[in-house]
């Protein structure tokens, strides 16, 4: 029985502290946009993404954005079809 109890106060540790370890991206992109310097160039970027990425109505991103679709997929490259699929970018009507 004391075991039992010391196993599971064991797992339910285990899962505490990998759960405190998750990034808050949500929270890093509020302190980004309050932050004055936020409003960083990415008019280049969105410019190359709007021609290379045709099927979708392109939304200009700003590097506050890209922080946290950095943030949330961080085992995908942050290129232009992936940026515009993680910003929910609405397709094109053809």
């Amino acid at each position: 029985m004391q075991i039992q109890i010391i196993l599971a106060f064991l797992l339910i540790a285990c899962f505490m502290g990998i759960n405190s370890q998750r990034t808050d991206c949500d929270k890093i992109y509020k302190a980004c946009v309050s932050c004055r310097n936020s409003k960083m160039n990415t008019t280049e970027l969105n410019n190359l993404c709007r021609k290379q990425i045709r099927d979708v109505i392109w939304r200009n991103q700003t590097q506050c954005d890209l922080q946290r679709i950095s943030c949330r997929n961080p085992c995908q490259k942050l290129n232009c079809r992936n940026i515009a699929k993680e910003a929910k970018m609405p397709p094109r009507r053809t």
